[in-house]
């Protein structure tokens, strides 16, 4: 069982949001693949995901967020779940901050309803770009909750030359409205991408 702290604090980030369940089963689903691994969270917020990373058996997990008041929100929770290796890093998207660029192998980056504000969106995309053309192997695992049928990040991914595969929320169990006895998603439509260099693999690009 993982406990989970949220926190009344006014940022988006101080709960678990419905994206956050779809993803953890997609993780525990393929958590062999964990194993050994150095993980990265972009937008940690409580921490969740990284708890089931560390939970899977990753060697590392870099638990990142913009907000240090997120971040230490995070801390508590892992600490609450007897996780201990496990790093917190302040990592604003868009930016090639010094950690990025000094830090050596990350095998998988993770990240849950990081896609809620358009204005972030390119940020996110160049993020994950330099961490998988940097680890050609590595990809990012993305679940998402469906807010406008307008949204697209097709341009994105062709300008910084990433490609995205949609995984079938019943191929690992995760279609209904209860995963996990969390009470979530509820009716919110989730969708899971998997992104990739297109270097890797030349797939079919998607978009939101």
């Amino acid at each position: 069982n993982i406990k989970i702290k949220e926190s009344l604090h006014s940022s988006c980030g101080m709960n678990v949001w419905p994206s956050a369940p779809i993803l953890g089963k997609y993780i525990w689903h393929y958590r062999q693949r964990l194993k050994g691994k150095n993980v990265l969270e972009l937008g940690a917020g409580t921490g969740l995901i990284s708890i089931l990373a560390v939970k899977c058996g990753v060697a590392e997990c870099i638990v990142t967020d913009s907000s240090t008041d997120a971040l230490q929100v995070a801390r508590e929770n892992l600490i609450l779940n007897n996780c201990s290796n496990f790093t917190l890093q302040v990592l604003p998207w868009g930016y090639l901050s010094p950690f990025l660029i000094s830090h050596g192998t990350i095998d998988l980056v993770l990240g849950s309803d990081v896609f809620y504000d358009p204005q972030d969106f390119e940020d996110i995309i160049v993020t994950v770009s330099y961490v998988l053309k940097k680890n050609t192997d590595a990809e990012f695992w993305c679940a998402y909750e469906k807010r406008c049928s307008e949204w697209n990040i097709q341009h994105l991914l062709e300008k910084w030359r990433l490609c995205c595969e949609e995984i079938n929320l019943d191929s690992f169990g995760a279609e209904g409205t209860n995963v996990a006895d969390s009470n979530l998603p509820g009716m919110k439509e989730i969708r899971l991408f998997v992104f990739r260099s297109e270097q890797t693999k030349n797939r079919e690009l998607c978009c939101l």
